[in-house]
């Protein structure tokens, strides 16, 4: 019987103990942002659409949620019933930001809640995340990629397998919403900040 309680004991410090440690190692959520407003979209394959340095002001300004099947619909209505091959099959997207200063000690995480099939994402020209999945969600730490006293360029390729017969995505695009998330990283708090 005492070894039993013995047992018991050890158990319930075990468990406490783990509860406490698994506590202190989670990064503290300081700040949640809805990342959706401005952003700048074009249908094709576009060369260097990732880079910072490329000109999207011709491109057709949007907030997300995005699904670029309804603008084919929208286009498709306009045409007078013209049949028109529009190339869908590859969407971009791209927004361009800056990072306050009380930002640069922190964990900055971007969470998009919805992607639809193949995606890549780039930060800086720099590709940080891609998916085959379709219809993801995706998470990605900002950190090593952004420039802590300018502007930053977040860019996203969107690749959907093109079906004749059928329509080939029920959403396309970024259909949900973005966030960035702010973290108090314990990791960053002691090292040398990771911005350029």
């Amino acid at each position: 019987m005492f070894n039993r309680d013995k047992l018991l004991v050890l158990i319930l410090l075990l468990i406490v103990g783990s509860a406490i440690n698994c506590k202190r190692n989670q990064e503290k959520i300081i700040r949640t942002q809805l990342f959706d407003l401005n952003w700048k979209f074009s249908l094709g394959d576009i060369q260097s659409a990732n880079l910072v340095e490329f000109d999207d002001n011709k491109w057709q300004n949007i907030d997300l949620p995005h699904d670029w099947s309804k603008d084919k619909e929208l286009l498709n209505k306009t045409a007078s019933g013209l049949n028109l091959s529009i190339p869908l099959e590859v969407g971009w997207y791209r927004k361009q930001f800056t990072i306050p200063e009380d930002w640069t000690n922190k964990s900055i995480v971007i969470n998009f809640e919805g992607l639809c099939h193949q995606s890549e994402i780039f930060v800086n020209g720099i590709t940080i995340k891609s998916s085959n999945s379709e219809n993801t969600s995706l998470q990605a730490i900002l950190n090593p990629y952004l420039n802590a006293h300018g502007k930053n360029v977040i860019a996203v390729r969107v690749t959907i397998p093109k079906h004749l017969d059928s329509d080939f995505c029920t959403e396309s695009g970024i259909y949900k919403h973005v966030w960035l998330v702010i973290k108090e990283s314990s990791d960053l708090r002691n090292k040398k900040s990771p911005f350029k």
